[in-house]
């Protein structure tokens, strides 16, 4: 059991001492998944729900050891229950770009915190399938948003697991759906801080990894 004790140790120590902070002028490839989800109920009869699916990945570029910029590419998927018998819900998928910048601040040998803040457009459909029944509309979005909870996990010189959660975010973004030639479009600042809760899914937690070359 002691040499178990040291061999761990031993390994540690070695990540711990692979791992270097992220340097000027390197490449790096970010990945992340992300998923939310909320339930409650309608008269104590219904329970209804909303999901939020969201995938994404960028190549960033180090300007500096602390600050990087990058352009990525993604996809999100929405969907809120309107109705538990007969199943139905409002949906919007949509596609996007971005422009961002992370900046890194080392917190010891293994975590880092990276705030990010991005720039991005997107365009996509929704569909409601509750009232009116059935209308599918055109959907495009332009928004900057300021992400401070972003924290990575240095496994070693090369490779970083990321964490995040929407906790508190906070921006701009102007929304379009246009129905019918019909155009309703949607300008606002947004301020998100919310709370703890049991139900990880509200938490809004994203996870991905970072591939430094």
């Amino acid at each position: 059991m002691k040499k178990l004790k040291v061999l761990f140790v031993a390994a540690l120590a070695m990540v711990s001492v692979s791992v270097s902070a992220q340097q000027k002028g390197q490449i790096w490839l970010d990945g992340g998944i992300g998923f939310s989800s909320f339930s409650g109920e309608q008269g104590n009869i219904d329970k209804l729900g909303n999901s939020d699916f969201n995938i994404n990945v960028s190549g960033n570029y180090m300007l500096t050891d602390k600050w990087s910029v990058g352009l990525g590419l993604g996809y999100e998927m929405t969907s809120a229950d309107k109705s538990a018998t007969p199943k139905l819900a409002d949906k919007t998928n949509m596609f996007n770009i971005q422009v961002q910048g992370n900046y890194f601040m080392r917190l010891n040998n293994l975590f880092t915190w990276t705030p990010r803040a991005y720039f991005g457009i997107g365009f996509g459909s929704s569909t409601y399938e509750a009232v009116p029944a059935n209308v599918e509309g055109d959907l495009s979005k332009m928004q900057f948003m300021i992400e401070p909870l972003n924290f990575q996990a240095n496994f070693n010189n090369h490779l970083a697991f990321t964490f995040a959660c929407d906790l508190a975010t906070f921006g701009w973004s102007t929304n379009k759906e246009t129905i019918n030639n019909v155009d309703d479009i949607d300008n606002h600042l947004s301020f998100k801080c919310g709370s703890l809760s049991s139900n990880l899914g509200n938490l809004g937690l994203r996870l991905g990894f970072r591939y430094f070359f």
